[in-house]
């Protein structure tokens, strides 16, 4: 895998992972138009990207790729700037997969299948918590279905990383803040 051989070149074969990030910036920018001076998500182009499983291959990096993000991470020697880029490429597929998400049930329902997959390594901020305040956001269905993973994951992450003004975030959202209420207090 491309990934591996970046690793073990220490970021010197970066051709793919320069693809990668392009092809992640593209898939956002698919899902997203100018309108009036700001930016709004298109349901029709989420749609598309649904349709071509324009999303597996962000869930792909992240299930097979973080790991190798950890490794670069904590090795001394791999080169900072390449950190970063391996980094960006976590936090493209992290909020190309909201943006995926934004106002689109189908697409939020999808996408919380992985919610395990997205509760896994806070300890390294690629833009999971958001992802998931996204896949939540105005969609009680996914908060009763899922609050108890998405707050098990939270306090196992707490206990885990210690606290993180972020780790609340997801408790913000409408749903899952009364999904919470109701069943906890």
């Amino acid at each position: 895998m491309w990934l591996n051989d970046f690793i073990l070149s220490k970021g010197e074969k970066d051709e793919e992972l320069n693809k990668v990030i392009d092809l992640f910036k593209n898939i956002q920018g698919i899902m997203t138009h100018m309108y009036e001076g700001s930016e709004k998500h298109s349901k029709s182009r989420q749609s598309m990207v649904r349709n071509f499983s324009g999303y597996s291959p962000m869930i792909g990096i992240i299930k097979d790729g973080v790991f190798h993000l950890q490794t670069a991470l904590t090795d001394p020697t791999f080169p900072e700037e390449k950190k970063q880029k391996l980094l960006e490429m976590f936090t493209l597929s992290h909020s190309s997969l909201a943006s995926f998400c934004v106002d689109n049930p189908t697409n939020q329902k999808l996408l919380s299948a992985d919610f395990n997959l997205f509760l896994s390594n806070l300890n390294i901020d690629m833009g999971q918590i958001p992802l998931i305040c996204e896949i939540c956001r105005d969609n009680k269905f996914i908060c009763e279905s899922f609050g108890d993973v998405i707050i098990d994951g939270i306090m196992k992450a707490i206990v885990q990383y210690g606290r993180k003004a972020s780790f609340l975030d997801p408790l913000a959202v409408k749903s899952l803040l009364l999904y919470y209420l109701t069943i906890y207090i």
